[in-house]
């Protein structure tokens, strides 16, 4: 459960980080700070789900988050006639808007809704999957004022800076090490995606890829616009 703390640091996998950024007043970017220089690895974006404690504010952030859009926008065509975009839709029908508003009077319930809603990166698909050489680099582009990411969820109401971030170095199992490569960030440019090419053969130089890839294919990211 996410709770006071701001940093979560997980026994398995061995190094791996819970980050909840909103609990950093001063700046998320000084959450990074957790973090060495030039680690490689994975990490994935999460919503946080924290409301106000009177009933009027819980009810009205809930709803603000109810109806938010839950993923990007996809658009593409369907030969030979059609162009068809794919949009969330996340509407509260008004009878149960009217029930929740009510239930949300008796404290109890506000407290059983927010102790299941502080799991809820356990019941959503991630935001965004990434990967990098460079772990610190990587995220604190993403965390710049016209990152990419950031303007993309913030076209869903979401606030990249109050987000719970997981990071997972990436090491070598049988010397207890962290992966390095030759080749410095695979991220060439920091305003582009994550997502690598997979035009070439895999090699060991591209462990921090293919993790990526298969977690995107697993959990289908709502963020990400393309994988691979």
């Amino acid at each position: 459960m996410i709770g006071k703390s701001s940093v979560y640091h997980l026994k398995d996998p061995d190094g791996a980080l819970l980050i909840n950024l909103r609990k950093f007043p001063q700046g998320a970017d000084k959450a990074l700070s957790f973090l060495s220089e030039e680690t490689p690895g994975v990490y994935a974006w999460f919503r946080v789900f924290e409301f106000g404690d009177e009933p009027e504010a819980f009810y009205e952030e809930l709803m603000r988050e109810i109806h938010a859009p839950k993923f990007a926008p996809r658009s593409g065509s369907i030969a030979p006639y059609y162009n068809v975009e794919i949009a969330s839709s996340g509407q509260l029908p008004t009878g149960k808007q009217k029930a929740l508003r009510i239930a949300l009077e008796d404290k109890t319930f506000r407290n059983q809704l927010q102790n299941n809603l502080s799991l809820g990166y356990l019941f959503q698909a991630p935001l965004y999957i990434g990967k990098s050489n460079n772990l610190k680099k990587r995220l604190s582009n993403h965390l710049k004022e016209e990152s990419p990411l950031r303007l993309r969820l913030e076209e869903a109401s979401v606030d990249i800076d109050k987000c719970l971030l997981f990071v997972s170095p990436q090491y070598d199992q049988e010397i207890g090490e962290i992966v390095q490569n030759d080749e410095g960030d695979l991220d060439s440019d920091p305003n582009e995606e994550d997502n690598g090419s997979f035009g070439e053969p895999a090699t060991e130089l591209d462990h921090e890829l293919l993790i990526e890839e298969v977690l995107s294919r697993l959990f289908s990211p709502q963020f990400t616009l393309r994988i691979g």
